[in-house]
């Protein structure tokens, strides 16, 4: 949807760095500058080039205003073979009556047409410049108080430049750490930090706004949000899509209030994140290392998107005249505005134990068990899930990154014997990942609340309430991988590796997607997966598809 991008772009940068070491103190300092230059007309960002088309269930009753009208699902909505001859023979009538509802509107062969609930497509000129600056500087003590205490302190300074974007005036971020052997259990290290991480906005943002909101009046890209009828259109024309054009094709409507636009936040900020860990490390004997540790990841004013003037008084069943008279603002349409409004929440603790067996066995085992809270998807507008982007607080749940628990073993073992050339250099290595379900979306499918977002992320109600956001839980993951390897040394200078590889050794099925869409029956009603504490688990009519099957690799690696 934003591909293909051809871009250009020259990278200049100075860097220093200063190391200065005094007895038990060693203090660092430096300065690093960018300057990321993007050529006029040498780079392009285009927005829906090829068109989308969002394929949703259609009820012609709603749509054209007429009681006792069929309903299509979304499947049947998009391939015209899943049609009944009853919706075929009624979309044969209703292509007659089109023309007359919709002025200017072609009778088509609707019955053999997908039909889309709306379609987008990017019109204009997509090359513009858009460089940036960036500057830091930082300064680090690490300082040995006492033989068994050590502390690390520093400080960072960031300055963004990005044309286009808002400015600030920098960005400090502390940064503290320390360990400590106590004198009582020398073979305890305990060992805690915390600091501040900053980001750089993405150049993707300004791109977009200069484009859609700025510049040349009219903009220099135009992004039509046509919906249905109008949005079958583009599917008459031979590539099933409006060929490439720095200009609206004629007779496509092209009103602010039916179009789609990007700009920034007045008052953007960088997002940043405050991360501290804490963890204690214990050697037992000559072998073996047990250790168990405590991570938190706070995500602030982090980058996404919404759109800020959506439909809010759907006063009737047409979407494009709601979309002319309900909106927000209805000079405008559709309005993305790019901010730094969301945040999110990690925790985790783990435990791990390192063990040597033998000098030709060792393996590592470890176990977290973990939590990640958020409230947005992703800064792409096409994958926009929420319910009411006016009330993203609404949206708040797990992340789709969260997995509860996550188990890792990993050992190595020596399988060479003897002294015959042919029977030494071998070696075993494996990993066996064993992983909790992660969180998916529940949709409803269809537009409830009538705002016309695309794509639809209403999700189905409990009485009168939406379902929390993530709320189903897919199966768990479980993977076993191999390698044996074979060495073979020649003098010093010279090694031959050769190795086989196996993922997936036992083939195992592991479910990569589900179908998430449930709409409501004709009383309302929504039949919802069973609950397994609280989550909605994924059944097995719902797998849609699955991580790699088994894979055998083999490989050959020579040094010199």
């Amino acid at each position: 949807t934003f591909l293909p991008q051809a871009r250009q772009q020259r990278n200049y940068q100075i860097v220093n760095n200063t190391t200065l070491t005094r007895g038990r103190q060693t203090l660092k300092f430096g300065i690093d500058y960018i300057f990321a230059d993007l050529p006029d007309k040498k780079t392009n960002v285009p927005v829906f080039p090829g068109g989308l088309a969002f394929f949703v269930p259609i009820d012609f009753s709603v749509a054209l205003g007429i009681p006792g009208l069929p309903t299509f699902t979304g499947i049947e909505a998009f391939d015209p073979n899943r049609r009944s001859p009853a919706q075929k023979a009624f979309l044969a009538v209703a292509a007659q009556q089109l023309p007359q509802l919709v002025p200017g509107f072609p009778v088509l062969p609707l019955a053999d047409l997908p039909l889309p609930g709306a379609y987008l497509q990017g019109f204009g000129d997509t090359s513009l410049e858009v460089p940036q600056k960036l500057f830091s500087f930082f300064v680090q003590d690490e300082v040995k108080l006492r033989p068994n205490l050590l502390v690390k302190a520093g400080l960072r300074y960031d300055l963004i430049r990005v044309r286009f974007q808002p400015n600030n005036s920098g960005n400090v971020s502390p940064r503290i750490g320390f360990s400590y052997r106590p004198n009582a259990l020398p073979r305890m290290n305990i060992r805690a930090s915390y600091g501040v991480f900053f980001a750089s906005v993405q150049v993707a943002g300004a791109a977009f706004a200069v484009q859609t909101t700025t510049g040349t009046n009219p903009p220099a890209l135009s992004i039509p949000s046509n919906f249905f009828p109008i949005s079958i259109l583009p599917f008459i024309q031979p590539g099933r899509n409006f060929p490439d054009s720095n200009t609206v094709p004629a007779g496509l409507p092209a009103l602010p209030q039916l179009s789609l636009s990007f700009k920034y936040q007045n008052d953007l900020r960088n997002s940043y994140t405050q991360q501290a860990s804490v963890g204690v490390d214990y050697l037992l004997g000559q072998n073996t290392a047990i250790s168990v540790g405590y991570q938190l990841v706070r995500g602030i004013k982090l980058f996404s998107v919404r759109n800020i003037n959506p439909i809010v008084n759907p006063t009737t069943g047409n979407p494009t005249i709601n979309a002319l008279t309900g909106r927000v603002d209805n000079t405008k349409g559709d309005l993305f505005e790019f901010e730094s409004a969301f945040d999110s929440y990690f925790h985790s603790l783990t435990l791990s134990i390192n063990r040597r067996f033998t000098r030709r066995f060792g393996v590592l085992a470890s176990y977290t068990f973990s939590k990640g809270i958020d409230n947005f998807i992703d800064v792409r507008t096409d994958l926009q899930e929420t319910v009411d982007p006016l009330n993203p607080r609404q949206e708040r749940g797990l992340s789709l990154q969260d997995v509860r628990s996550r188990f890792v073993l990993s050992g190595v073992v020596d399988v060479g014997y003897g002294k015959n050339p042919l029977f030494t250099g071998y070696q075993l290595s494996t990993i066996i990942n064993l992983n909790s379900g992660r969180p998916y979306n529940l949709l409803a499918g269809v537009d409830l609340n009538r705002n016309n977002d695309n794509p639809v992320g209403d999700r189905p109600l409990i009485g009168n309430t939406p379902i929390a956001r993530n709320a189903g839980l897919t199966p768990g993951f479980a993977n076993i991988d191999l390698r044996l390897t074979r060495t073979i040394s020649y003098k010093e200078k010279y090694k031959f590796q050769g190795f086989v590889e196996i993922f997936n050794l036992f083939n195992r099925v592991n479910i990569n997607d589900v179908s998430r869409i449930f709409p409501p029956d004709a009383q309302g009603n929504f039949l919802l997966p069973p609950k397994d504490g609280g989550r909605f688990t994924a059944t097995p009519q719902q797998f849609v598809s699955a991580f790699s099957p088994r894979q055998i690799q083999l490989g050959f690696r020579f040094s010199f």
